[in-house]
């Protein structure tokens, strides 16, 4: 019984060894896995504040611009009914002075 007892002993030894080598293992994955899950919000942290002060810079620029042409497109507007007017009047013009020649 004693050579079963320290067979035993010896499985139990070699159970005990091989838990904890596959629990310092772990241990090392978790850790490189908390490392890498703190980076991720760290980089996602950066990344998002990054865009967000891109998108805010690009939006005030964008105001500024719009703040520029808006009166110059005004002004085209104006200029574009006015040349629309006036074709409709040369053209209203060269129809009644060509009906009237025809009539003559």
């Amino acid at each position: 019984d004693l050579e079963q007892a320290k067979s035993f002993y010896a499985s139990c030894n070699r159970s005990t060894d091989e838990y904890n080598a596959k629990a310092k293992h772990c241990a090392g994955v978790r850790t490189r896995w908390e490392q890498a899950s703190c980076d991720l919000q760290k980089t996602s942290a950066l990344v998002c504040s990054a865009y967000v002060k891109s998108c805010d810079l690009e939006v005030a620029r964008f105001a500024a611009i719009k703040n520029q042409i808006m009166p110059a497109e005004e002004g085209r507007k104006s200029q574009a009914k006015a040349v629309e007017k006036i074709n409709c009047l040369l053209t209203n013009i060269l129809q009644v002075n060509a009906s009237e020649l025809a009539g003559d």
